[in-house]
């Protein structure tokens, strides 16, 4: 089959609709989206917002920025995220405290209907969540989150010592529910209306994950916020037999989650002087291709058990 991309400005209601089930893969980094870029993103919808009631009906559109996804089969929602799981997620959280705080019945449903889909055998829809973050808090996210009338439950009784990605995400609900619970009924539905209607995001679509990961890579060239390690993640566990991508998953997030971000990207660093005895004379990454890890030379698997986790030791 030929290699397709596509690129298209979608509104969000069509971003969250039936035609996209977006799933986040294992391999994937975790959630780190802090209160800073949540508040910052809130901010910048409520200013880009009409402030006149009769102006919502055509302000200037709000772009959101671009995802990047590999959906081989045009005709089915399922779409793996290979960029963009930090706004999706954080627009799925938007939408769960705006649905929680709706004092209408219909508007909580017609919200809801953003973060899952109907059940309607009829046309085949299965009643799924719209997004599914990684495995290991996908549990969490939906039993404390997108379920109806869990959130709050969930903010009033947070549970303690939670791993880095569950807490970036109570935090963010939190701070946005306390935001929005300070505006009125009618204000929050404006916002909502034109979150949905007039808010947009670049939807790259490619059929391959070769193909989506040319994009994903000229993305993460130009600044976008990936450490080296994440896309050394991406490129090492995405390239895996499907079969064990999971189990070399909870093995290199194991390590992350013991050493925290930041020492873990030097564990990275080290790990590179220690082969090339040499100071960088370039991006550390690209040598760490060259004399570390090399996907021409072994297996992706090999370089976790025989290098990452006894260094991290």
């Amino acid at each position: 089959m030929t290699a397709t991309l596509k690129a298209e400005e979608q509104k969000l209601l069509k971003v969250f609709s039936n035609d996209y089930r977006f799933e986040i893969p294992d391999y994937q980094r975790p959630y780190t989206w802090t209160t800073e870029q949540t508040s910052e993103l809130l901010d910048d919808l409520w200013d880009a917002m009409p402030a006149k009631k009769e102006e919502i009906e055509d302000p200037s559109p709000y772009f959101l920025g671009s995802i990047v996804i590999i959906k081989g089969d045009t005709e089915k929602p399922l779409a793996q995220v290979v960029d963009g799981q930090q706004r999706l997620t954080t627009l799925t959280l938007l939408f769960c405290v705006l649905r929680e705080l709706s004092n209408s019945d219909q508007n909580r449903d017609l919200i809801h209907e953003l973060v899952c889909e109907d059940i309607n055998p009829l046309v085949g829809t299965e009643g799924k969540f719209r997004l599914s973050v990684r495995k290991r808090d996908k549990d969490f996210f939906q039993n404390k989150v997108q379920e109806i009338n869990k959130l709050r439950a969930f903010i009033e009784h947070s549970p303690a010592n939670l791993p880095d990605s569950r807490q970036r995400i109570f935090e963010n609900v939190k701070h946005l529910w306390d935001d929005l619970k300070k505006r009125d009924e009618k204000e929050r539905e404006r916002f909502t209306a034109f979150l949905v209607q007039h808010s947009y995001l670049v939807v790259v679509s490619a059929s391959n994950r070769d193909s989506a990961y040319r994009i994903f890579s000229v993305l993460n060239d130009r600044g976008l916020d990936l450490s080296p390690t994440d896309i050394l993640k991406a490129d090492i566990i995405g390239a895996m037999n499907k079969s064990i991508q999971s189990k070399y998953t909870y093995e290199w997030e194991e390590i992350e989650e013991q050493l925290g971000r930041d020492d873990f990207s030097a564990l990275f660093v080290h790990i590179r002087m220690i082969y090339m005895k040499a100071k960088a004379r370039k991006e550390w990454s690209a040598e760490f291709r060259e004399r570390v890890w090399n996907p021409k030379q072994k297996k992706n698997e090999n370089f976790i058990k025989d290098v990452l986790i006894p260094y991290s030791d």
